[in-house]
């Protein structure tokens, strides 16, 4: 370690001459450092002078728009209780699963899996817009 200027200066290469005066790294840094505040000083308090302080160029900060688009709205509705008025699927459909205990309180027209809804055993459960009513498996899908 060195101390220049009242700093101290750790041993690299270029931060402190064989003199113990200022190595060149650190004095370009400095000279830059100097630099960088006199434009600063330019300034006068005026911060309308900086160019391109309106523009959108930080994607990572919020602004209103980018806040509107990641989180929900105050009036949104979930996705659990969407209603899809013509329906289409391909492939598997996922239905949200609960126990008896768990069941939201639910509206009309809309169905859960429920892992414990048949005197334990696993059914579909529809809301007929009072109350959750179970629809009971049957046999085995077969093809015969």
């Amino acid at each position: 370690m060195a101390e220049v200027l009242g700093l101290v200066i750790p041993d690299r290469p270029g931060l402190v001459a064989p003199d113990g005066n200022l190595g060149p790294d650190l004095r370009r840094f400095l000279l830059n450092l100097g630099q960088v505040a006199t434009n600063l000083s330019e300034l006068d308090g005026d911060h309308g002078v900086i160019g391109g302080l309106g523009d959108d160029d930080h994607p990572q900060y919020h602004n209103d728009a980018r806040g509107d688009a990641r989180y929900s709205q105050l009036g949104h509705a979930h996705a659990q209780y969407a209603t899809i008025a013509s329906p289409a699927f391909t492939g598997v459909v996922g239905l949200p699963s609960y126990n008896v205990a768990g069941l939201p309180a639910g509206g009309a027209g809309q169905v859960v899996y429920c892992s414990d809804g048949d005197a334990g055993s696993p059914c579909l459960a529809v809301h007929n817009g009072a109350s959750w009513k179970r629809v009971v498996f049957g046999a085995d899908v077969s093809a015969t």
